[in-house]
């Protein structure tokens, strides 16, 4: 699924299908997990020259591997011909992303999420992270 078009010390570059749905994400997120773990060191490119399409699935993938990168020290997450389709779609969870810091606010101390779960305990604290970004203006 995934070409490995690169690698040296300064990072690889991987080359994206053209379709990442719900039907291949789990595959493309171990072949992803995987490339990194054999070549870990500095910026991971990802080449969307031929992406067309990217489901949810997908770009929860993606912004897996961006947390998990963004946790090691030197290394980054590079988007390549990204399409202006894409581009959009991405600025989108990027603003969520952000607005939520990275998900940190989902992952809340424990005594505020029993105190938010007391309250409405069908809603995990990812929706109270979103609910809250839903407030704030822009």
């Amino acid at each position: 699924m995934l070409n490995l078009i690169n690698y040296d010390e300064s990072g690889v570059i991987i080359a994206l299908p053209a379709k990442i749905d719900i039907s291949n994400y789990e595959a493309f997120g171990e072949e992803l997990k995987t490339l990194r773990r054999e070549h870990p060191d500095g910026t991971a490119t990802l080449d969307m020259e031929e992406l067309v399409y990217m489901s949810s699935s997908g770009i929860r993938v993606l912004v897996e591997l961006v947390k998990n990168e963004s946790a090691k020290p030197g290394s980054s997450i590079e988007l390549y011909h990204t399409s202006r389709k894409m581009q959009v779609n991405f600025m989108g969870v990027r603003d969520v992303m952000e607005s939520i810091r990275g998900g940190m606010l989902a992952d809340m101390d424990p005594k505020v999420t029993e105190k938010f779960l007391s309250m409405r305990p069908d809603d995990s604290t990812a929706s109270w992270a979103l609910r809250s970004r839903k407030m704030k203006p822009s």
